[in-house]
């Protein structure tokens, strides 16, 4: 447990990091926010979380170490009657699809670019629930542009709709999840997040360096790396295009953190925990 990490190697660990990864994998099978798996997971999260503040505590460790709850994402509900094949807009062997929903990379076959692009924007006008966008088209605050993992095009589903990929992924929930029926609800992720809630991922912090039950206003997630480098008393962090303005509300000073400590050295302890609550932004 990495509490007892703290407690005996207290002059050698200042971070920890515990990524529960099956979580992430489980909530893709069922409907975000509803839910017996959901529930039970959150049930879960929930005592885990009380166990760490519990052992904390045993250990005399409450006032040295800062805890953060964080997930990468949330996750929005997708019928398969929204899944969309694209392979219907274009002619067969003129292109490839690389990627997951709800973004996909096509890349055209020599010579047929223009033929592709065109067929799926066609597409896209005529379904209505997708867009398309040349390497050009994309938007600039995806920071997404001239990257080598960029196709020659790219195809953005809207909210609560999928593509074609769904299909072989639906059949890979069935196998390992038992999931079946046509009228099962996917979680998927990675819609374009700007007002939309349900990609919202989520932070909540406890520890010496938060103020207590303080609600912060929603953040782009780069600014926890300005965070992490403040409460750990890293100097002159390399630049992001993160910042620490938009964080400092949740700190209880904006002195150096640590000063008043036993061991400024044992500064943070960073659980990942891939869960959905959408939209929270909570110190507690």
């Amino acid at each position: 447990m990495g509490v007892r990490i703290f407690k005996v190697h207290d002059h050698e660990i200042c971070r920890l990091f515990l990524v529960l990864q099956p979580v992430h994998g489980n909530v893709h099978t069922c409907v975000p926010g509803d839910g017996f798996v959901v529930r039970e997971l959150i049930i879960k999260l929930d005592n885990l979380t009380n166990s760490i503040q519990q052992k904390l505590k045993a250990n005399q460790l409450s006032d040295r170490v800062n805890v953060i709850h964080l997930s990468d994402h949330g996750m929005e509900g997708v019928h398969p009657a929204n899944f969309i094949d694209l392979r219907q807009f274009v002619a067969d062997e003129s292109c490839d699809f690389y990627g997951s929903s709800p973004v996909l990379q096509v890349v055209p076959k020599p010579g047929r670019y223009d033929e592709v692009l065109e067929g799926l924007r066609r597409g896209a006008r005529s379904n209505g629930h997708f867009k398309v966008f040349s390497n050009a088209e994309l938007l600039l605050r995806w920071h997404f542009n001239n990257s080598a993992r960029t196709g020659p095009i790219t195809v953005l589903a809207d909210p609560i709709f999928a593509f074609q990929d769904m299909y072989e992924a639906s059949e890979y929930y069935r196998n390992k999840h038992n999931v079946t029926g046509s009228n099962h609800t996917y979680g998927i992720h990675g819609y374009d997040n700007e007002a939309l809630p349900s990609m919202y991922s989520m932070f909540m912090a406890k520890g010496p360096d938060f103020q207590n039950r303080k609600v912060l206003a929603p953040f782009d997630t780069v600014d926890l790396y300005s965070l992490f480098a403040k409460i750990l008393n890293i100097s002159n962090p390399p630049p992001t295009n993160g910042t620490l303005s938009h964080l400092v509300d949740a700190l209880k000073t904006s002195e150096s953190s640590g000063s008043s400590r036993k061991d400024p050295k044992v500064s943070a302890a960073i659980v990942a925990l891939f869960i959905l609550v959408n939209g929270l932004r909570t110190i507690f």
